[in-house]
């Protein structure tokens, strides 16, 4: 069943011509049939202000609903798994490893030849070292495959860094999955928590593996009332394995962003704002993906969502359980978003607006976002193509990976600095003492140099600095701050006649 069956009526997409919504199982075509891999370049590095590809120079038929899934080690490695077409029709699950800076260290296959394969593969910690990704999809045409089955989710694991590949022979689900969105999580001793749904009146989710689907107890479900949930999202607590659900609903279901925990018996609660009146009705404004899920080691959960319709009016990161949400700077019309906790709590948030990507870290508290850092927009023969948007966190950095149908694209971002000029304005051939301060998310920032018009000021643990101005011309002024690990944060002062 398709979103838009399910949809009512009126309902913006606002996607791409290429990301109109399509029944389930056709959800996983992707573009035909492209080259291959070519040879491993000799150095892939996205760092910030640029995107390089991490999949070749060669084009892929990747597509326009692949979303890859990123996993990061405790050696620094970034790991990536995402679903290609191969030239023959079949499908392949590939995987690669990112050293500093986006450097390509290896390629690997994880699954080849398969029938049919999600656009939407897990990949998670085995709690052992390890990987392990979640996937859905058949291996045949048939259902009696014993290793496919019939379209149950499946995993495929490694202990030697996404070298080499062991496809498990047992199962993430008695239900049959193919065709359905997922989403993943791993307890801290690596069992698998996934959750799906087919954009039907249900969402389902399991707590480990299941060795016989004909015989293990049943997939535990969520009912809605009505048609239909979408793009669920799972995260464990870290330290005390809560774990948590995510799902969209749209259509005749009373619509919104809802979140519950799996692990014991609890009521689902609704995301504030996930839903805007509009004739009369509660509707929400869906994303090309889920709102994405995320748990801090502090037992704090946050999920992200659009906010307004039928015009996406900003992105929203809501605390569950509080009664507000923390609005993203400069989000409107956001099509793909993506979470991710740094080793510090902080939050990062990573975007397409329309076609530009942009990302945002928070404070400490996850109560205020910084300043949004653009990293540009993918294009196509011509033609704007983002789609697929991740990010994962570093201690000073995020990695932002993104999707233009035939490549899948990284660059690194550092958070951005905000910078503020009082007073504003200047009167010209007059001296005036300016106060500039450089913050983080509301946090200030000690060591930022500041330059305007010829002269600087380094800013003070209280995030500040001063310097007497007297500029010659009327027009405006452009001050610069800069420091390490930060994207430079800028500000106008104008200056009018006497």
């Amino acid at each position: 069943m398709s979103r838009e069956t399910c949809a009512p009526p009126g309902v913006r997409r606002l996607r791409a011509a290429l990301t109109t919504a399509v029944p389930s199982v056709l959800a996983f075509v992707l573009l035909p049939g492209l080259a291959l891999l070519g040879p491993l370049p000799a150095a892939d590095a996205g760092a910030p202000g640029t995107w390089t590809s991490v999949t070749g120079s060669s084009a892929q038929a990747i597509g326009n609903t692949g979303r890859p899934s990123l996993l990061r080690t405790d050696d620094g490695t970034l790991h990536v798994v995402y679903t290609r077409q191969e030239d023959d029709g079949t499908y392949s699950l590939r995987h690669v490893a990112l050293g500093a800076r986006g450097r390509v260290l290896s390629r690997s296959a994880v699954v080849s030849g398969w029938y049919i394969l999600g656009r939407d593969p897990q990949l998670l910690p085995d709690g052992s070292g390890g990987l392990t990704v979640a996937f859905t999809g058949k291996r045949s045409s048939g259902s009696s495959d014993g290793v496919s089955g019939g379209g149950q989710t499946h995993r495929s694991s490694s202990s030697d860094g996404g070298a080499t590949w062991t496809l498990s022979s047992t199962y993430l689900s008695t239900a049959l999955t193919t065709g359905a969105t997922l989403g993943a999580a791993a307890l801290d001793d690596g069992t698998p928590v996934t959750a799906w749904t087919v954009g039907g009146a249900t969402v389902s989710f399991r707590t480990g593996v299941v060795a016989d689907p004909a015989t293990a107890a049943a997939d535990d479900t969520e009912t809605l009332d009505g048609c239909c949930g979408y793009d669920p999202e799972v995260a464990v607590v870290p330290g005390d394995d809560r774990t948590w659900m995510s799902w969209t609903v749209g259509g005749s279901a009373p619509n919104g962003v809802f979140v519950r925990r799996i692990d014991v018996d609890d009521d689902p609660a609704k995301a504030p704002r996930s839903t805007t009146t509009s004739g009369g009705t509660a509707v929400t404004s869906q994303m090309s993906g889920p709102a994405p899920l995320v748990a801090r080691s502090d037992g704090a959960v946050f999920v992200a969502y659009p906010v307004g319709y039928p015009t996406r009016e900003y992105l929203a990161v809501w605390r569950v359980g509080r009664s507000g949400v923390v609005r993203v700077p400069s989000s409107a019309d956001a099509r793909y978003a993506s979470l991710s906790v740094d080793p510090r709590g902080r939050l990062w948030v990573a975007w397409a607006s329309g076609h530009e990507v942009r990302a945002a870290r928070s404070n400490p508290a996850g109560t205020r976002f910084g300043r949004a850092v653009v990293l540009g927009t993918l294009r196509r023969d011509g033609l704007d193509s983002t789609y697929g948007v991740v990010v994962d966190a570093a201690a000073s950095y995020a990695d932002v990976v993104a999707n233009d149908t035939e490549r899948l694209l990284h660059q690194q971002v550092y958070p951005g600095l905000s910078l503020v000029a009082d007073p504003a304005t200047l009167t010209v051939h007059r001296r005036t003492r300016v106060t500039f301060t450089a913050t983080d998310a509301g946090v200030p920032v000690a060591g930022v140099r500041v330059t305007v018009d010829g002269r600087q000021c380094r800013t003070s643990s209280r995030g500040t600095c001063r310097m007497a101005l007297r500029p010659d011309a009327t027009g405006s002024l452009r001050a610069v701050g800069r420091r390490s690990h930060y994207d430079a944060g800028t500000d106008v002062l104008r200056v009018r006649a006497r």
